[in-house]
């Protein structure tokens, strides 16, 4: 029985935290702690003993293949398995434990041999030093531990009853696959996204990886030996159009660059003058969960082309073929840029923010920032050698 602690720290602030961007807070005494900690403890096992006993129990033939997929929420994950899945899986999320099930009635030893193990990992906590790291780690025990014990019981139940599963994901930061991969399930994750620098040791252990750049390739092959990783396929595009696609914010507050609460974009606006004024076509991606209606943006923006939201940004791409794609620092600038697009930034601070600072991809080579870049974006606006070019040096 494996006593990998990677659980302690499967969690977005321990990552910021061990980047130095999360603010240093005075961390309680060790006698504090333990007395929270046997707190936590305690409700938890009795929470997901509760759980695990009311389980739907499923027989499984093993004398057949059963593959059961369990994905996470995003529909991506759900095109991966369709695509790549031989057989017929039994698609069921991850995340929804009501929806889970138990191959065979509830063990109270095998509970309870989870449950030491998973106290002995969590009490190492309080050997570690006071710091901020150790305050978050123990915060997170509220969760941490039920779902620990949780996911650890049902994966290891599948595995006592041979059942034949992999997990897919879009994602990698999933407190379950840290589970999973301690027990040597097979994770495939294929990311939509892009990834952020992690701490290894709160890393889940994935089969294989798939990444949108190059620069996260090389990163993870060094990070992560044992993983069978690649760059997806991307996208080609021929011929480019005269168009430009600005990939809009979830936020009206977040594309502000002004110090006052309105809305107030001078660098969003003038990129669309400046476009315009070369005969380019505008159009306006809204973000997939926008927080804001296309009449809440100023007047000079509202009589441009909007693209639904339910459009992925690699079918707006695929459709479009613009020669130009705006945003801030998302991952639509880089899948843009391998699609052999020019990228262009309208965050007024690009390579100093917490995203910057997160991410593996370096925005500073990849992107153009539209404030400080201009003389190469009309450059390339005005000759087709410079537009290609440009894209070479941003790819290399």
């Amino acid at each position: 029985m494996t006593h990998n602690p990677s659980w302690l720290f499967a969690d977005y602030k321990v990552y910021e935290e061990s980047l130095g961007i999360n603010e240093s807070k005075p961390c309680p005494s060790n006698l504090l702690l333990n007395i929270k900690f046997s707190f936590i403890f305690l409700i938890s096992t009795l929470k997901t003993v509760s759980k695990l006993y009311h389980l739907t129990s499923l027989k499984i033939d093993n004398d057949h293949f059963f593959e059961l997929v369990l994905y996470d929420e995003g529909d991506h994950s759900n095109k991966i398995i369709k695509k790549d899945s031989l057989s017929k899986p039994k698609f069921i999320s991850i995340f929804d434990q009501k929806r889970l099930f138990k191959s065979s009635t509830f063990s109270l030893l095998a509970f309870t041999k989870i449950c030491l193990k998973n106290y002995k990992i969590a009490s190492k906590v309080f050997r570690m030093p006071q710091s901020n790291l150790k305050k978050i780690i123990i915060d997170n025990l509220f969760s941490s531990i039920p779902n620990s014990i949780f996911y650890e019981y049902f994966f290891n139940d599948l595995i006592c009853h041979k059942t034949k599963f992999k997990i897919v994901s879009s994602s990698c930061l999933i407190f379950p696959l840290t589970i999973a991969g301690n027990l040597n399930i097979d994770i495939q994750v294929k990311m939509h996204g892009l990834m952020g620098k992690i701490l290894p040791m709160g890393f889940p252990k994935l089969k294989k990886l798939e990444l949108i750049h190059k620069d996260e390739v090389d990163y993870f092959q060094r990070l992560l030996p044992s993983c069978r990783i690649k760059s997806s396929e991307q996208l080609t595009i021929g011929h480019h159009q005269k168009f430009v696609v600005i990939f809009l914010r979830q936020t009206l507050e977040s594309m502000n660059d002004a110090d006052d609460l309105n809305f107030s974009n001078a660098n969003l606006s003038h990129a669309v003058k400046f476009f315009k004024a070369r005969g380019y076509k505008i159009f306006l991606k809204l973000h997939p969960h926008s927080w804001f209606q296309q009449e809440d943006l100023g007047k000079g923006l509202q009589n441009l082309e909007f693209i639904d939201s339910e459009f992925s940004g690699h079918d707006v791409l695929q459709e479009l073929r613009p020669s130009f794609v705006i945003g801030w620092l998302s991952s639509s600038l880089i899948e843009a840029l391998n699609a052999g697009i020019i990228p262009v930034t309208l965050e007024t601070k690009p390579y100093d923010s917490d995203v910057s600072k997160k991410t593996i991809v370096k925005f500073e080579k990849r992107v153009l920032n539209y404030a400080t870049d201009i003389d190469k974006i009309i450059a390339a606006t005005e000759q087709p050698s410079e537009f290609t070019d440009l894209i070479s040096v941003l790819s290399s």
